[in-house]
């Protein structure tokens, strides 16, 4: 019998089921905790991490999960009551000294979350960080 299979049979067992919940919401605080310590930004351990670290480049999606962030922002605006999951937006990367559309999908990100992040009426609902390190090759 493999792995997957014997946690196959764990999944309707409640204290199993509440334990890993309970490890999930431990690491998401620590998580959030760091956040804040090394980025200065609180986040919400209670919302949804929707996270995304890679290599800044125009076809690596997040120029897309960017233009996602805005939809959101747009529902949220002309329907701050929309039932949505509470949500944080984590984009990192690292981007190549030279690659000017790169710094532009930064650049983007990172006006984007001064909005979002300063708008009283969507705080609560949608949060953006961006960790970036630049003129890396």
């Amino acid at each position: 019998m493999n792995n997957l299979t014997k946690l196959k049979e764990l999944e309707e067992n409640e204290q199993v089921l509440r334990t890993l919940m309970r490890i999930k919401r431990e690491n998401k605080s620590k998580f959030a905790d760091y956040i804040e310590k090394h980025m200065n930004v609180k986040i919400d351990p209670n919302t949804m991490f929707d996270i995304q670290v890679k290599r800044i480049h125009e076809y690596k999606r997040q120029l897309l999960n960017c233009l996602h962030v805005i939809v959101l922002y747009n529902r949220l605006k002309s329907n701050p009551n929309l039932d949505i999951s509470p949500r944080t937006v984590m984009i990192g990367g690292k981007a190549a000294p030279g690659y000017h559309m790169a710094k532009l999908i930064i650049k983007l990100i990172n006006q984007v979350a001064l909005v979002i992040n300063h708008d009283p009426i969507v705080r609560k609902k949608l949060k953006v960080c961006l960790s970036v390190f630049h003129g890396m090759s």
